[in-house]
């Protein structure tokens, strides 16, 4: 097993002394929390930092996609995630697709988020309570 998966361990098991993380964002238009990206950019600053992991993201591609008549703009980003032990420099990359829709000019923001978001919770198992089953 290589160090760097071994670091990425060590962040999940981390994460699971947390337990369900609180969902500190709130939707007051749609009425609903969610786990915010300051919530997962404070977390894992702590928890990379701790076990000597390092991410970055590199945007691949941007698209304009279709929107709806109430959020018209729509954007799909392509990014490549790189996490790096930055003990041995071994990388591990991983290619995501955020979309968004937005009202104005947001979408991109919303469709980065998304996929950074996506990322986090997928590889590292973030349990939040947001299940999108449920809605």
């Amino acid at each position: 097993m290589s160090k760097l998966q071994i670091k990425k361990n060590n962040v999940r098991l981390e994460l699971a002394k947390r337990g369900i993380l609180q969902r500190g964002g709130e939707n007051k238009f749609d009425k609903y929390k969610y786990f915010s990206e300051a919530q997962y950019k404070e977390l894992f600053t702590d928890l990379f930092s701790k076990c000597g992991i390092e991410l970055t993201m590199t945007t691949r591609e941007v698209k304009t996609i279709d929107g709806t008549s109430s959020m018209p703009f729509g954007r799909q980003v392509v990014v490549e995630f790189t996490l790096k032990d930055v003990d041995t420099d071994d990388i591990e990359q991983s290619v995501i697709v955020g979309e968004a829709l937005d009202k104005g000019e947001k979408a991109i923001y919303k469709a980065y988020t998304g996929a950074l978001k996506y990322f986090l919770a997928n590889v590292f198992m973030v349990a939040t309570g947001d299940e999108p089953e449920n809605s």
